[in-house]
C-alpha cells in the first residue's frame, strides 16, 4: 500500500470556511496539492465532496507510563469515542534489522503491558483509526 501525504500551511480559518454547509471543500486545494494528488491518485476526483465531521480529537505527546514515554490521543465523532496509546521506536546507530525488530517488540509488550495494568482492555478492532471514524461518519446522514 502507498502512502503519502503533502503539507501546506493556511491562514487561520481558511479550512473552518471550506467546511462549512454549501461550501467547496475542493476549493482550498491549491495548484500543487492538485497536481500531487493526480500524480498519486488519479483516480481520487475532488467534485462532489462534503465535509463529514466533526470529529474531536485531543493530543498529548511524550507522556510518562512506567519507564514508556508515549503518545495519547482521545477521538471522538458520532457514535463512537476511543483513546489510542502509542510509542514511537527507532533505530539505533548500530542496529540490525533483526536488533531493532527485536527491541521494537520489547517495547510493543512493555506499552499493551502497562495498559493491561490500569485496567484498559486492548481493542480488537483490526480497521485503522481512520477506517474507523469515516466509517461512523459516513454512517450519519450526509447531505
Amino acid at each position: 500500500m502507498t502512502a503519502a501525504s503533502l503539507v501546506h500551511a493556511y491562514s487561520s480559518g481558511t479550512l473552518s470556511d471550506a467546511v462549512e454547509p454549501g461550501a467547496d471543500p475542493a476549493a482550498s486545494v491549491d495548484v500543487v496539492q492538485d497536481q500531487f494528488l493526480d500524480a498519486c491518485a488519479p483516480a481520487v476526483l475532488l467534485k462532489g465532496l462534503f465535509a463529514l465531521g466533526p470529529v474531536h480529537s485531543t493530543t498529548a505527546d511524550d507522556v510518562p507510563l512506567d519507564d514508556l514515554k508515549v503518545d495519547l490521543e482521545a477521538w471522538s465523532v458520532t457514535g463512537l469515542d476511543f483513546p489510542e496509546v502509542s510509542i514511537r521506536v527507532k533505530p539505533n546507530d548500530d542496529d540490525d534489522l533483526e536488533t531493532f525488530t527485536a527491541r521494537a517488540e520489547r517495547e510493543q509488550r512493555k506499552l499493551e503491558d502497562a495498559v493491561r495494568e490500569r485496567g484498559v482492555a486492548l481493542s480488537e478492532h483490526s480497521d485503522s483509526k481512520t477506517r474507523r471514524v469515516l466509517t461512523a461518519l459516513a454512517a450519519v446522514e450526509q447531505p
